[in-house]
């Protein structure tokens, strides 16, 4: 099987919804929808779950802090307007080791495994961006 960054996500119907990927600045998952039939924010997804990019910002708001982020094959890449304290940084991004999935809530019933080979170092040029006015939020 092959590993993943990020898990299928699904609405009540078990209709695709987009992906969920772990954030490590935030200790929680974030999720970025993909199937614009679900309404919107839609993301593009370029890749695969395992080594994804995600060019557009992702912004989400927890505990009182504001996380901007995008995916750079394979990197989770905090923008420096984040409130954090990683932003601006890069990380691989994975799944901790003890989040899994129902494997029955899964159309094609695959297990997801922890992302565990990435590139040394983040792509280049990774330059932490002020993001745009964002219909994402």
């Amino acid at each position: 099987m092959t590993p993943t960054s990020l898990l299928p996500s699904v609405d009540e119907r078990g209709r695709p919804r987009g992906w969920v990927f772990w954030c490590t600045a935030c200790s929680v998952c974030h999720e970025i929808l993909t199937n614009p039939a679900l309404g919107t924010p839609v993301w593009t997804l370029e890749g695969d779950a395992q080594i994804p990019t995600v060019r557009e910002p992702i912004v989400t708001q927890h505990a009182g802090r504001t996380c901007v982020c995008t995916l750079r094959e394979g990197w989770l890449c905090y923008e420096a307007s984040s409130t954090h304290a990683m932003a601006g940084q890069a990380v691989p991004l994975a799944l901790p080791s003890w989040l899994t999935t129902d494997a029955s809530l899964l159309t094609n019933a695959s297990a997801c495994h922890l992302h565990t080979e990435h590139s040394p170092s983040p792509p280049k040029p990774f330059l932490p961006a002020v993001p745009k006015e964002n219909p994402h939020e």
